[in-house]
């Protein structure tokens, strides 16, 4: 059984990929910040997280 964190894991990246792999959401304070798949699509990484990558597996 999958944990919450890698439910909601799972759930970003499906709708990262039905959007292209890459997402624009609005921060609380309104600002853009651009979300995206990397690393053939086992991390994600934002423009606002200075070149870091949150990777994750998936069980299957």
């Amino acid at each position: 059984m999958l944990t919450s964190v890698e439910k909601a894991s799972a759930i970003l990246r499906e709708k990262l990929l039905e959007s292209g792999g890459t997402a624009v959401i609005s921060l609380q304070r309104g600002e853009p910040c651009t979300i995206m798949l990397v690393d053939k699509e086992r991390a994600i990484t934002s423009d606002k997280l200075n070149g870091f990558r949150y990777s994750y597996t998936f069980l299957m």
